[in-house]
């Protein structure tokens, strides 16, 4: 087995060498990876390697969501309940080898993003999005966005919520995909809703349908929302094997993220994000490797230059 391209020269030379090869059990594995990694391409989704964005006002539970997806209960990814703990921008790497397409190392990487609504201010906001933004090839999108909220925010409501602000200045990055729509609505901290069926049930439901109004009004995509709980064991969740059941007493978690991941990039034809997520949601105790970090201007300390000045000014009419 070898690692699947990760240029589009790679991707081109490798394409044409098997085009030339006669079709047999050795060349169509190969064949058949080619065509799954030019279906993301197509979509203009990074050749060979998946990602997934999470992005969110600060405590909102991206750092947590890291490391129950990835099943790290020793907490691989800093978190906080009361202020933004992440202050780079840090990919955390998953992967897996795949035999039946001759193909190791396919990759995912889950990036954990910097709070905003920041209590650091304004204008950390605005150099942490300038971050984000470098830190994704021009014109490439992520395979998903899981736009992450607390559901015990107060900052949930209102169109000028800085839950709203947020979602504004995601749509300013230019990293949700339109045509193709990319994102996932993960609301956290759902246990807070009580342990009563019906009483869970109807909460959830009121926030589903406002953070569902809310990424369609300011993202202009339809999202499918879903609730987890990252502290399972301390609001006494039901387990059953790799998940645990949320109050509803029928939801597994973090099974229903991955269902609705898989349907959307299905959707998209994103072929090889579908592959790559499987290596995160396989319940691998596996830790993730840190892959590129990308640490924002500290605006404390350094001056904001054109960019950070733009996207402040964003920020402040937002």
């Amino acid at each position: 087995m070898k690692p699947a391209p990760k240029t589009a020269k790679d991707l081109k030379t490798e394409a044409a060498s098997l085009k030339v090869q006669r079709l047999n059990k050795n060349t169509k594995p190969r064949r058949e990876l080619i065509r799954i990694i030019k279906s993301s391409k197509e979509i203009n989704r990074q050749i060979g390697h998946a990602t997934i964005l999470l992005f969110g006002p600060s405590g909102s539970g991206k750092s947590s969501t890291i490391n129950h997806v990835f099943n790290q209960n020793h907490n691989f990814a800093t978190t906080s309940d009361e202020y933004s703990a992440t202050r780079n921008i840090t990919e955390y790497n998953i992967t897996n080898d795949y035999p039946i397409y001759d193909v190791k190392d396919v990759s995912l990487g889950v990036i954990d993003s910097p709070g905003l609504s920041d209590t650091a201010g304004l204008q950390q906001d605005a150099c942490n999005l300038v971050a984000i933004k470098h830190f994704f090839r021009e014109n490439v999108f992520p395979n998903l966005i899981f736009v992450v909220v607390n559901a015990g925010d107060a900052r949930f409501d209102g169109t000028n919520s800085h839950l709203s602000n947020s979602l504004k200045c995601l749509q300013k990055l230019e990293l949700v995909d339109k045509k193709n729509p990319n994102v996932v609505g993960v609301i956290t901290h759902t246990g807070g809703f009580g342990q009563k069926k019906e009483r869970w049930i109807l909460k959830f439901k009121e926030k589903r349908e406002r953070l569902k109004e809310l990424i369609q009004e300011q993202l202009k995509v339809m999202a499918q929302v879903v609730a987890l709980e990252n502290k399972p064991v301390n609001h006494e969740l039901e387990i059953d094997g790799d998940y645990s059941i949320l109050p509803d007493e029928k939801t597994k978690q973090p099974r229903n993220l991955y269902m609705a991941c898989s349907k959307l990039l299905n959707e998209n034809g994103d072929k090889f994000g579908l592959l790559a997520i499987n290596s995160a949601f396989t319940g691998s105790t596996q830790t993730p490797e840190i892959g590129c970090v990308l640490i924002p201007k500290d605006a404390n300390k350094e001056k904001l230059g054109r960019e950070e000045n733009k996207f402040m000014k964003f920020c402040q009419q937002a």
